[in-house]
């Protein structure tokens, strides 16, 4: 642009600075406009017109920025209590599922010991009824004398 041809001359040019900095702000250049009108009102700082326009575009760059967050805070804020949801129902998932697995395990051990005691009872029932078999043999058995 023009004033980016005066400004490669001549750099220290506050009108240059000021002319580009009220464009870039039309532009919606924002952080550019500020930076050169700040240049052009460290070089002329008894000048009221460019402490105006340079205060006019960082309430403007305030407002873009309240602008943009209340537009994409929305969106975010959207997208973190869906990711908490998720975390949620994740959570509430591995927890169902680690009072299944345990619930499992309880049931196979109640399961064993059951089955150990069927073995233990089966076990102990032919021992008595060998006692009764060897008895009743003995008694069978005539005595030899």
């Amino acid at each position: 642009s023009l004033c980016d041809a005066v400004l490669r001359r001549t750099p220290d040019s506050a009108k240059a600075r000021y002319r580009r900095g009220i464009a870039k702000a039309e532009l919606g250049d924002f952080s550019g406009a500020m930076e050169d009108l700040r240049a052009a009102t460290a070089a002329n700082p008894t000048d009221v017109g460019v402490r105006r326009e340079l205060a006019r575009v960082e309430a403007l760059y305030k407002e873009h920025r309240a602008q943009e967050n209340s537009t994409f805070g929305g969106v975010f804020d959207k997208m973190r209590q869906k990711d908490k949801e998720r975390e949620e129902r994740e959570e509430a998932r591995k927890k169902a599922e680690a009072e299944r697995e345990t619930q499992r395990k309880v049931q196979e051990r109640e399961q064993k010991r059951r089955e150990e005691e069927r073995v233990r009872q089966a076990a102990a029932k032919p021992a008595a009824g060998d006692e009764v078999t060897v008895q009743a043999s003995a008694a069978a058995t005539p005595a030899s004398g």
